[in-house]
């Protein structure tokens, strides 16, 4: 049994048997292991979960292992299996945050998780930013640029959500205007601070039509 580590580093093809001897005494030995053995990246992951960092494209099997110990170990994996990436987004909400390139089915499940998934996602696809606002309409604070029929989505969802759209297409203004009539309580409405903002704000073409409704 090694009694120093490090002698592995001065050693020409250790034996395997050397190896886990090595990896067992302390993991970090694994960075001086050239082409370690499956054998060799489970027991080292197993002793660390650090330890996935130093290995060169490991197997899904390793890769499992490794997040099994911390699924934080994911953001140490250069292109973790869309396997180990739902696996871990659907257990632990912010795990999308660690991942580089999500599959759009991994995006999917981290907001059908939790709406809230949306805030770590670069660049989330068509389906993905309708699928979060859908869930829950303060999602679009989170989406930048969405597309009209992103706003329009939200807006259906709920009205305040125009609130949270940066430049909101004519189209949607005026839609968010003719629901606006169709409240009970319009009057009431308008007292919202934020919603006369929003009023304020509008084009000139809306602004007529909010006039007439006035």
């Amino acid at each position: 049994m090694f009694f120093n580590w490090t002698i592995i580093k001065h050693m020409t093809n250790p034996s395997e048997e050397d190896q886990l001897a090595a990896v067992q005494k302390n993991w970090l030995a694994i960075e001086y292991i050239e082409n370690p053995s499956k054998k060799i990246q489970l027991a080292a992951v197993q002793e660390n979960w650090e330890a996935i960092r130093y290995i060169q494209d490991p197997s899904e099997e390793i890769q499992f292992a490794a997040v099994r110990e911390n699924w934080k170990s994911i953001e140490h994996i250069k292109n973790p299996t869309e396997s180990v990436q739902l696996a871990v987004v659907k257990k632990y909400l912010s795990a999308i945050e660690y991942i580089k390139n999500p599959t759009e089915s991994v995006q999917l499940a981290a907001v059908q998780k939790s709406w809230l998934a949306i805030e770590y996602i670069e660049n989330p696809s068509k389906k993905i930013q309708l699928a979060v606002v859908q869930e829950n309409w303060e999602a679009i604070r989170y989406i930048e640029n969405p597309s009209e029929e992103i706003q329009f989505a939200a807006v259906w969802e709920n009205l305040y959500a125009i609130k949270y759209i940066k430049n909101p297409s004519e189209s949607v203004q005026l839609a968010v205007v003719k629901m606006y009539c169709c409240i009970d309580n319009f009057t009431h409405w308008l007292e919202d601070k934020e919603m006369i903002s929003f009023f304020k704000g509008v084009s000139p073409c809306i602004a007529n039509h909010v006039c007439l409704l006035w």
